[in-house]
């Protein structure tokens, strides 16, 4: 998990070399690697990324240790002239854009959360989705000659261990991509999986394979194990569905903010 802060530190750490001295020196200071000085607010910039989390002690001699490794190898890089990469500067330059532009969306975006009545009207909206918890064997292929033998092995799936063999043997060399789904709720399987296929798994029985479906570049068929009842407002559903409308809400804002700004930097 504290890997994911280790992307941005080396512009973090090079831009530091640019300030100027503070007055106390010492302050803050956890490590200097040549004239690189890591502070306390380095770790603090990299934990921004994981709101609510307190690291351990062992978890923040990590991070400080990986500081000081970047710090390193970003000396050595400039020693050796790969700071003068025209190829190496238009990527760093466009990690810069990246990040400028991400930090300026969540400060236009704000705190705008789904209240606990959009939650729950989403779910009613899609209640019979939402009632339904699902196990599925996802096998996509490309090759339209394998498409009966992989229906039939399917429909033999749970009827002789041969099916079950010889599908492991087709994934095995790459014939076939086997994708099993243990249970899950239907509903939020749905922010994947299109209308077609859902309404299909909601009017189908245990057992039933469906399919093929263009998925992508490939084929793909679906085989139903087992479908069930399930509660739709248990915690962890509404947990998923409030991170799905948040990304919806975000996609909207930007691509509404996108089209306001698109006529003044676009000409």
């Amino acid at each position: 998990m504290i890997k994911v802060l280790y992307v941005s530190f080396l512009l973090v750490l090079a831009c530091k070399t640019e300030k100027k001295e503070p007055k106390d020196e010492n302050e803050n200071l956890i490590a200097k690697v040549g004239n690189i000085k890591i502070t306390e607010e380095d770790l603090k910039i990299g934990l921004e990324n994981l709101p609510g989390i307190e690291l351990t002690k062992e978890q923040e001699e990590s991070l400080k240790d990986e500081l000081i490794r970047t710090s390193v190898f970003y000396l050595a890089a400039k020693d050796e002239k790969f700071d003068t990469s025209k190829t190496l500067n238009t990527k760093i330059e466009w990690i810069k854009r990246s990040i400028i532009a991400s930090e300026y969306l969540k400060y236009k975006y704000g705190n705008r959360m789904p209240t606990e009545s959009e939650i729950n009207n989403f779910i009613s909206s899609n209640i019979s989705k939402f009632s339904k918890k699902v196990e599925l064997i996802v096998i996509e292929f490309r090759d339209t000659l394998l498409s009966n033998q992989i229906r039939e092995l399917l429909l033999d799936l749970n009827r002789t261990p041969v099916a079950g063999k010889r599908l492991d043997e087709m994934s095995r060399k790459g014939m076939i991509l086997l994708q099993p789904i243990p249970s899950a709720n239907l509903g939020i399987l749905s922010f994947d999986f299109n209308d077609t296929i859902v309404n299909t798994i909601l009017n189908s029985k245990n057992g039933s394979v469906l399919g093929p479906y263009k998925i992508r570049n490939s084929y793909g068929y679906i085989k139903i194990v087992n479908i069930a009842e399930d509660d739709p407002y248990k915690n962890e559903l509404k947990q998923a569905v409030f991170q799905f409308l948040i990304l919806q809400s975000q996609k909207r804002f930007m691509d509404s903010l996108y089209n306001v700004l698109k006529p003044k930097y676009i000409k």
